[in-house]
């Protein structure tokens, strides 16, 4: 009901604890906000309603709260959260940078979050959390940030294409504020079939992605291509490419020796300097045809 009625301008996370959907990570949230009694709802960390009939229970109280909270003429977040998710194989991963864009600090005791959620559960739930993971950071500065990344194993019983990230930044002291959240945008993995008829047994991924650089401005991530076995390559072209169109590095230009090819890369542009934060996409050409897939940076 609320997310229908205000959309992205809510984050909407259900911890189940007493049922078959509960996992270690809703035990531990269950401790953190001392719930006693179901269903228990919580407002920004710290507004908890206890004992409504669900959800649709609290869309009153809550309503007021939240547009409040919207016409606030000073209602900007002390921060930028700026990030995505992707998967690859049977492991989600999320990556979230946090930036300080107030001179207020932010409290000593704040966590970040990154949590994967999942929708239409059972058919009736959404929103549900799967897994989490959190760390402390410290803001305390305009401009200070931080990047926070996990990879989670997928259950083979959550169902891939509702899965989706949240990041959010959460005291940890008395009031348990939640400070900011945001929706994490999937990165796409979807590629072009291959001119000429080729066979379909092509595969071209970069993990992990998002590729996160770190202050000294150096990533860690591997390429990995399966060749269509038995067709003619030729010479085989591998460029990262920015929304431009730009070529901003070649990693590799020659003639693959077997069906298989793993490259590094290092987060760097052709000048060797670190590239900056975006999407890019990833292009194999030969002979074969052309396969593309998207490549997110995070510095």
């Amino acid at each position: 009901m609320m997310r229908d009625e205000f959309g992205d301008q809510i984050v909407l996370v259900d911890h189940h604890i007493q049922d078959a959907l509960e996992n270690p990570w809703t035990q531990a949230r269950k401790a953190f906000y001392g719930v006693g009694g179901i269903p228990h709802v919580v407002f920004d960390g710290g507004h908890p309603q206890i004992g409504a009939g669900g959800c649709s229970g609290t869309a009153a109280i809550y309503r007021s709260r939240i547009e409040a909270r919207l016409a606030e003429v000073n209602s900007l977040s002390p921060v930028s959260i700026v990030g995505e998710f992707g998967t690859e194989a049977m492991t989600i991963t999320l990556a979230a940078r946090f930036t300080l864009v107030e001179s207020e600090p932010l409290p000593e005791d704040t966590r970040a979050y990154l949590l994967v959620l999942e929708d239409d559960v059972s058919g009736s739930y959404d929103h549900i959390t799967r897994a989490g993971y959190d760390e402390a950071v410290l803001l305390a500065s305009l401009g200070d940030e931080v990047l926070v990344t996990a990879d989670f194993p997928i259950d083979p019983s959550w169902n891939q294409q509702n899965l989706f990230g949240v990041a959010f930044l959460q005291s940890s002291g008395a009031e348990l504020e939640v400070i900011q959240a945001a929706h994490l945008p999937e990165v796409s993995t979807d590629v072009p079939e291959l001119a000429g008829g080729a066979e379909s047994v092509w595969s071209l991924r970069m993990s992990p992605n998002p590729v996160a650089v770190d202050a000294r401005g150096i990533g860690s991530a591997t390429v990995r291509m399966a060749l269509p076995g038995g067709a003619d390559m030729g010479s085989l072209r591998l460029d990262l490419i920015d929304f431009q169109g730009r070529i901003v590095r070649q990693l590799y230009h020659d003639r693959p020796a077997s069906d298989a090819l793993t490259l590094s890369f290092d987060g760097r542009g052709t000048n060797g300097q670190p590239l900056a934060s975006g999407s890019y996409w990833l292009r194999a050409t030969s002979a074969a045809g052309t396969r593309e897939t998207r490549v997110v940076v995070l510095r």
